[in-house]
Order: structure tokens, then C-alpha cells, then sequence
């Protein structure tokens, strides 16, 4: 099990996502909304996964600075409570997706589109629906 993810999440019918890490990407995706699923395109996402959460945080601070030109402010639909104000970036994808591929190729495990990552944390997950 890696230690932490950095992820990509590009909103639905904007060309917008937000770049940021977590231990748990679902619970930081919760956090944003509780409708999610209807924000962020899952199918389109990328996730890498990392050793530690200090590695993580180290490739995280590199693409925000190399993604400076690409800036965007935080949608409205988005909860200010879940933070991460800064981490938005608008038109630059194509270029993360390449950064992404990149770090599969020094061979971090990469989910590039992260879908099947989506559905098989969610199945595992199945059993706490009742209880919430």
C-alpha cells in the first residue's frame, strides 16, 4: 500500500483540476463535496502513488511551481472548508498527463486514467455503505 497519492481531478465540463496529495484520495475527494462524483470527472483523473508522504509532497511542490503560468481560482462549487485554494489549474491537462506519464516511467505505480482505481476503492467500501 504506498504511503500517499498525489492526484489530478479535472472537473466536468470545464477544463480545470485541481492538483494536490492525500494518504487517502477518496476521503480528500469527499471533502471537497459530498456530490463528488458530479463535480470531478473520475474517468479522467490521475493518480500516482508514492513511498512517502515527504516524496509526495516533494513532486507535488514541483509541478505547482512548474504549473505557476496555469493558475486558476478555486471553482464555486467547491467547499472552501476543504482548502487547497491555490492548487487549481486551468488548460494545463495535456501537460500533467505528460508529467504523470513521466513518473509511471521511473516507475511510480500510476493509474493514467485513474477510473479502475475509482470503482475498485468504492467496491471495497461496499460493505460501510449500510452503516452510513
Amino acid at each position: 500500500m504506498p504511503a500517499c497519492h498525489l492526484y489530478v481531478l479535472p472537473l466536468f465540463h470545464e477544463d480545470i483540476a485541481k492538483v494536490g496529495i492525500s494518504v487517502d484520495p477518496l476521503a480528500r475527494v469527499r471533502a471537497f463535496s459530498t456530490r463528488y462524483y458530479e463535480c470531478f470527472d473520475l474517468e479522467r483523473s490521475l493518480l500516482l502513488a508514492f513511498d512517502s508522504v515527504a516524496e509526495a509532497r516533494r513532486r507535488e511542490t514541483a509541478l505547482h511551481r512548474r504549473l505557476r503560468p496555469w493558475n486558476a481560482p478555486a471553482p464555486l462549487t467547491v467547499a472552501r472548508i476543504a482548502g487547497g485554494g491555490t492548487e487549481w489549474y486551468r488548460g494545463a491537462l495535456s501537460l500533467l498527463q505528460a508529467e504523470a506519464a513521466d513518473d509511471a516511467a521511473r516507475g511510480h505505480p500510476a493509474w493514467l486514467p485513474a477510473g479502475d482505481w475509482w470503482r475498485a476503492r468504492l467496491q471495497a467500501e461496499q460493505a460501510l455503505l449500510y452503516e452510513w
